[in-house]
């Protein structure tokens, strides 16, 4: 995986992956921001564009700013790219993928969740973390906290939910503050 290049004059993801595809590479992904940009602004997607142009055996794989289905098309409809990576635009909605075949598939966009869908699947994301985690439960909801909001945001009631999950130390928690949407 390149970014486009490290500043926003000079983009280093063209000839780079050009060589990368001369010395053996099986692919390529391609984040259409800079480094210096991190994860701000907005991704130029006419880099991973201008890769598909240049690399001729190799799949493309296109990042950056893919939030939801008609995004993921977007972008494949406009660079030409072999296949999308998905990084913060699928927290608190894992189901994106699910999501984009369905679009890619039948043309439809696919039937929102309901909030209670979206609360036992956040609750499984919790109970499957705490169950696998190899730090002690009360480190691992710490980290959780973060993540479990992502899934309650634009809902009912989401302002209250998410101060009860940003407050949550164990499991138990997680699922009172998540009771309403199950």
């Amino acid at each position: 995986k390149v970014r486009s290049g490290f500043q926003d004059d000079v983009i280093t993801a063209v000839p780079f992956a050009r060589a990368a595809e001369d010395i053996g590479a099986q692919a390529i992904a391609v984040h259409a921001r800079f480094a210096k940009q991190g994860f701000t602004g907005t991704a130029d997607w006419d880099v991973i564009r201008q890769v598909k142009a240049v690399v001729k055996h190799i799949p493309v794989i296109g990042n950056g700013d893919v939030c939801n289905a008609h995004d993921a098309i977007r972008m494949l409809e406009t660079t030409g790219c072999d296949g999308i990576m998905i990084g913060r635009g699928a927290l608190g909605k894992p189901w994106i993928f699910k999501h984009i075949e369905y679009e890619i598939r039948t043309g439809e966009p696919h039937p929102e969740l309901t909030p209670q869908e979206r609360a036992h699947i956040c609750l499984r994301h919790a109970q499957l973390t705490l169950a696998t985690t190899k730090f002690r439960p009360q480190v691992a909801v710490l980290e959780l906290r973060g993540q479990l909001v992502k899934y309650i945001d634009h809902m009912a009631n989401s302002k209250l939910i998410r101060t009860h999950l940003v407050h949550a130390e164990t499991l138990e928690d997680i699922e009172a503050a998540l009771a309403p949407l199950l």
